[in-house]
Order: structure tokens, then C-alpha cells, then sequence
């Protein structure tokens, strides 16, 4: 548990973050859902006024849903860089071409809601 001062801020005055929903998450077009499917509902969308409304809803619940996978994603692409610029990029190790693809991968997937 996570826990914070009356200001919203932690220890040394530092902001404190509560850790992320561990993916794989999707959306349903009503809402968004934990790995563990239907039971486990992260949020529910209100019903949409019209169509445009309806894109909004659906683009913020593809982008909320492949959040896991982007932060992931993030976090190789920013090792690869960091191995590429010390120096100690190894055999076997990600590239930060590789890195840079897969995350590509993750954007794309999140603009197309997962599929």
C-alpha cells in the first residue's frame, strides 16, 4: 500500500504514484477490463451522445487498455538506448532497432484496440 502526506506528496517532497493495473488489459467498447477479463472492471465508459463522442470513448479506451504494454515497451527501448550508449550492448542482447520496432508494435496495437 501506498501511502502519502496531506500535501499528496512523499517522502523528501516527492510526488508519490500509485503503481500501474498489470496488463494484459483490454477494451470492450463499454469499458475497460483487467487481465482477469469481465471480473475485474477497471472503468466504464458513459454512453456516448453521438458518434464523434463515440470515437473519443473508444480511442481513450484503446490508449488506457495497451498502458502496460506501452510502459513496457518504454522501459526496453530506454535499456536498449542506455546498453547502446555505455557501450555494453552484448550478444543476445535487444537492439535498440528491436526495441524501437516492438514498441512501434505496442503504439500500433494500441491504435487498433488490440488487435
Amino acid at each position: 500500500m501506498i501511502t502519502q502526506s496531506k500535501d499528496g506528496r512523499g517522502q523528501a517532497g516527492q510526488p508519490v504514484f500509485a503503481q500501474h493495473t498489470p496488463g494484459p488489459l483490454s477494451y470492450d467498447g463499454h469499458g475497460v477490463n483487467g487481465p482477469d477479463q469481465y471480473r475485474s472492471r477497471l472503468f466504464t465508459a458513459r454512453a456516448a451522445r453521438n458518434a464523434e463522442e463515440q470515437a473519443a470513448l473508444d480511442a481513450y479506451g484503446r490508449l488506457f487498455a495497451a498502458a502496460p504494454d506501452l510502459l513496457a515497451q518504454r522501459d526496453e527501448l530506454l535499456a536498449a538506448l542506455k546498453r547502446l550508449l555505455d557501450g555494453t550492448a552484448g550478444p543476445g542482447s535487444l537492439s535498440y532497432e528491436q526495441a524501437r520496432a516492438q514498441a512501434g508494435s505496442a503504439i500500433a496495437k494500441a491504435e487498433r484496440g488490440g488487435r
